[in-house]
């Protein structure tokens, strides 16, 4: 049975082993975590169809 996995984007505050970012992004691709920034820097190959983000004007 194959399961369907959606892509989440989680923006807030992210702590990492070497940064915590007050005001960051984490996208999440089905069972992994596929980028970590901020939220004025795309994820790779966003593109023109990135999404809008969680409070973003």
């Amino acid at each position: 049975m194959s399961e369907h996995l959606e892509t989440l984007y989680l923006r807030g505050r992210v702590v990492t082993p070497t940064a915590v970012l007050e005001d960051g992004v984490v996208v999440v691709d089905g069972a992994l975590i596929a980028w970590v920034g901020p939220p004025r820097t795309p994820p790779p190959r966003a593109g023109r169809t990135s999404p809008r983000l969680p409070h973003d004007p």
